[in-house]
């Protein structure tokens, strides 16, 4: 269950982030991008900070498992940490294609309205 509200939350964040910034894209189509290209830059900005949130989880993750490791090590003398590499990969590899697949549809949904009309209204 905490997984389907963790996927719920990184969707609702990336649909939140690209609907206010309609008029960001607005701008970047009017000055010559286009709409393909305003696309890949929302995804690679989607997606750095997807790298930079699966390293700042796992130096906080490391701190904790090192932490733990001394501990045992402390009480029996021998190091047993073992972490799931599977699952880590697993969760990493999820992230990146939810938050992309995420990016890519509503950034798509965002610049569907012609560009001059929406530099043009006012906010």
């Amino acid at each position: 269950m905490a997984m389907l509200y963790t996927v719920i939350a990184m969707v609702n964040a990336v649909v939140i982030s690209a609907s206010d910034r309609r008029g960001e894209f607005a701008a970047a189509r009017v000055t010559g991008l286009t709409r393909g290209q305003v696309v890949r830059t929302a995804l690679g900005e989607a997606l750095g900070v997807v790298a930079i949130g699966l390293l700042l989880g796992t130096l906080a993750a490391a701190g904790t498992v090192v932490g733990i490791a001394f501990a045992i090590k402390d009480m029996i003398g021998i190091s047993a940490t073992s972490p799931p590499w599977a699952l880590l990969g697993a969760v990493a590899v999820g992230a990146t294609l939810i938050v992309g697949t995420a990016s890519v549809l509503t950034t798509l949904s965002a610049t569907r309205t012609p560009a001059i009309r929406l530099v043009a209204a006012r906010e």
